[in-house]
């Protein structure tokens, strides 16, 4: 598989198309496999990130960089 444009077409291909990920063993003057499409859809992105939707995500991300209530205590505040 040549690096130069047809690993690009086939990925544009698959991920067009909404197939799966490819992984290219035998990549021409590399010794290093390529992996294309592996975060091409919204679903594989979200389970990349540990979660079942990106809804779910921001919800996670969101709470995460929520700032502690004002009337939080120092400990409450560490935890957070």
């Amino acid at each position: 598989m040549s690096p130069h444009l047809e690993i690009a077409e086939v990925a544009s291909r698959l991920v067009g198309c909404g197939g799966p990920a490819a992984l290219f063993e035998n990549v021409a003057g590399h010794a290093m496999p390529v992996l294309v499409g592996a975060f091409a859809s919204m679903k594989r992105m979200a389970w990349a990130l540990g979660g079942e939707d990106l809804d779910e995500i921001a919800s996670r991300l969101a709470a995460l960089l929520r700032p502690p209530a004002a009337d939080a205590g120092m400990i409450e505040k560490i935890k957070a």
